[in-house]
C-alpha cells in the first residue's frame, strides 16, 4: 500500500490518498482530517419566517462564488464559541455575545473524513458599528430558500448544508 500526502496544512487540515494494487485492480481511498473548526449562522425572525445570513465567497483558482455559512478554523487555544464570535466580526462585521450562540452540535456521520466541526446559530446579533469593508458578500435568504438551494447542490460547504438542514428540522419541530 502506497500513501500519498495530497496537502498538509496542519493543525487546520490535511489530506492523503492510499493506493493499493492487487493484481490488475487498483483501489484508491482519499482521507481528509481537519483541526477544530466551526460554522455559525446569524438568523432573523420575521413573523413566521426565519431568515439566514450566509456568505458568498470567491474561491480561487477558478473564481467560483460559493454559498456557505460564516466559519473557519479555531486558532490554537481558542474555543469553538470564541472562534464563532471572531469569524462573525471578521467575515461579516457582526457582533454577538457568547451567551447568545446556540450550539447545534458537531458534524457526525463521517467515517473516513474526520471533521471536528461544531455548528452554531444566533438570533441575537447586531452589525458592528466599527466594522470596515469586507471582501465577502453577505446573502440574506429565507430558510425555505436555503433548503431549496441545498437540494439543488448550490452550497460550497458541507457544514453549511448540515446547518441549514438542522435548522429546518428544528423549525419544523417547533424548536426554533
Amino acid at each position: 500500500m502506497k500513501k500519498n500526502v495530497l496537502f498538509d496544512n496542519r493543525p487546520y487540515m490535511w489530506g492523503w490518498e492510499t493506493v493499493e494494487t492487487k493484481g490488475r485492480n487498483t483501489v484508491r481511498f482519499t482521507f481528509v482530517e481537519t483541526g477544530p473548526a466551526m460554522s455559525v449562522v446569524p438568523l432573523e425572525r420575521e413573523n413566521e419566517d426565519i431568515f439566514l445570513n450566509l456568505i458568498q465567497e470567491k474561491r480561487e483558482p477558478d473564481g467560483v462564488q460559493e454559498l456557505k455559512a460564516v466559519g473557519g478554523y479555531n486558532r490554537l487555544g481558542e474555543s469553538y464559541e470564541e472562534c464563532a464570535l471572531r469569524k462573525l466580526r471578521e467575515e461579516v462585521g457582526i457582533a454577538a455575545l457568547k451567551e447568545d450562540l446556540v450550539d447545534m452540535g458537531r458534524m457526525v456521520g463521517f467515517t473516513v473524513i474526520k471533521l471536528p466541526i461544531r455548528l452554531f446559530y444566533t438570533f441575537r446579533w447586531q452589525k458592528d458599528k466599527g466594522a470596515t469593508d469586507f471582501n465577502i458578500k453577505s446573502i440574506r435568504m429565507s430558510l425555505d430558500e436555503a433548503v431549496n438551494k441545498v437540494m439543488r447542490h448550490e452550497f460550497g460547504d458541507e457544514s453549511a448544508v448540515l446547518a441549514v438542514l438542522r435548522l429546518y428540522v428544528l423549525k419544523n419541530q417547533g424548536l426554533l
